[in-house]
């Protein structure tokens, strides 16, 4: 799992279970906090199983909001789910390539986001307790 800014590099962090992912999440908060800005999180796995995503991206650090992308071999999906705590609201994040805007539509609320990334380091797969969306990978 790894983070960071531009001007502050990156925080690399190895977890192995659920509670790891919980501690170093809580970690990831704490630093957005400090920043000032939420953040943009990279959780993949290590050995690249084939039929596995590449890469889940999930944003920490904004107070009800957060968005979980799945990346898989040319194709992304964000989590579609209870988008009601944040009223049409754009999220500006933060990641080691600079500043970038997370569209209403694609976000979900913190707590279903932890749920997902739980689910994802226990099966290693996208979640079913959500639909998932096709994104752009302009």
């Amino acid at each position: 799992m790894s983070w960071g800014t531009p001007t502050h590099g990156t925080t690399r962090l190895e977890i192995q279970d659920v509670e790891g992912l919980r501690q170093a999440h809580d970690l990831a908060e704490v630093y957005a906090d400090l920043m000032g800005r939420p953040l943009e999180v990279d959780l993949w796995d290590v050995e690249l199983p084939l039929d596995r995503p590449l890469m889940v991206q999930f944003l920490v650090g904004h107070p009800t909001l957060s968005r979980v992308l799945v990346h898989n071999d040319g194709v992304g999906h964000y989590a579609v789910g209870d988008r009601s705590a944040g009223d049409g609201e754009e999220i500006r994040y933060a990641r080691p390539s600079g500043t970038f805007t997370a569209e209403p539509e694609t976000t979900i609320t913190s707590a279903q986001a932890r749920t997902i990334l739980a689910d994802f380091v226990r099966t290693g797969r996208a979640s079913v307790r959500v639909a998932w969306a096709e994104l752009s990978m302009d």
